[in-house]
């Protein structure tokens, strides 16, 4: 059985860093400030996001999923909603994900998100695309869309 993680303490938040840092071969100290939450099974961590780099509009997001996991449109909406409501607020979500990396570009440009553009040199072995979201496109998506239900 899946269930949503919303930690309420330091460790736990730490280990959701810690795994999507993992993931995503960063540093976990690289997202300073942060909020923390993921999907968990049985088996551990199926899908982590993390906010990092609030600002009064924008939340970046690390997002981080196990390998062949597949996720319900209505758990997907729950980890996104989180940008835009308590504590975060944020009424935009923005992504750098390595040009490279064609599989996470493709899954979250299907969770809505839209490619805005290029930041050359990002990363250290290339560029980063630059998607975004913003909350109405959010909440007019299948996954904002399931979240009402």
């Amino acid at each position: 059985m899946r269930r949503l993680v919303i930690p309420d303490n330091k460790e736990d938040v730490e280990t959701i860093t810690r795994w999507t840092a993992d993931q995503l071969a960063e540093p976990k100290d690289s997202f300073g400030d942060h909020y923390s939450v993921c999907l968990e099974d049985e088996d551990g961590i199926v899908i982590a996001m993390v906010y990092h780099q609030r600002t009064e509009n924008n939340v970046t997001v690390a997002l981080a999923k196990r390998d062949g996991s597949i996720i319900a449109p209505s758990a997907i909406g729950d980890l996104l909603s989180i940008a835009f409501r308590e504590p975060i607020s944020a009424q935009r979500m923005t992504a750098f994900i390595k040009d490279s990396n064609q599989r996470s570009l493709d899954f979250t440009k299907k969770l809505g998100f839209t490619q805005e553009g290029r930041v050359r040199n990002f990363f250290k072995d290339g560029d980063a695309i630059i998607l975004g979201l913003l909350k109405e496109e959010f909440e007019e998506s299948r996954y904002g869309k399931q979240r009402r239900r």
